[in-house]
């Protein structure tokens, strides 16, 4: 199911759902999830571009579209699984988003080092 899909579905299933019923409340706690999940992930991101790049160059950097995506696979397979180690899973449709973002590490020889330790930075309060 597409995350528009998924999340219309959510939303709508609650407007359908009783007031006070356990079905509201467990959609209702869905959609929270799934908004925190997203809030804090685009947080995270950009601040990884902040503290890598400064606040001028780090969001245009992380959000610059080019083709190919990415020249260095290599890089990109390790930032991901870097990312995902210390920040938690992307694996997602709306994880794309941060998927790009790490390509531009890459594309901007960001190192391996540099990278954890700003996930390190980024994701210490909490894991997704």
């Amino acid at each position: 199911m597409s995350l528009k899909k998924m999340l219309l579905f959510i939303l709508y299933g609650g407007r359908a759902a009783k007031d006070g019923s356990e079905k509201k409340t467990d959609i209702l706690k869905q959609l929270s999830d799934e908004m925190w999940w997203r809030i804090n992930l685009d947080g995270r991101v950009q601040f990884i571009g902040v503290i890598l790049f400064g606040p001028v160059k780090g969001p245009k950097i992380l959000k610059s579209f080019r083709s190919p995506v990415v020249n260095d696979w290599q890089c990109y397979k390790s930032m991901i699984k870097l990312f995902e180690g210390e920040c938690g899973s992307i694996n997602t449709e709306y994880g794309d988003k941060a998927s790009r973002a790490l390509a531009n590490l890459c594309n901007n020889k960001v190192s391996l080092t540099a990278a954890k330790e700003a996930f390190g930075a980024a994701c210490m309060v909490k894991k997704m």
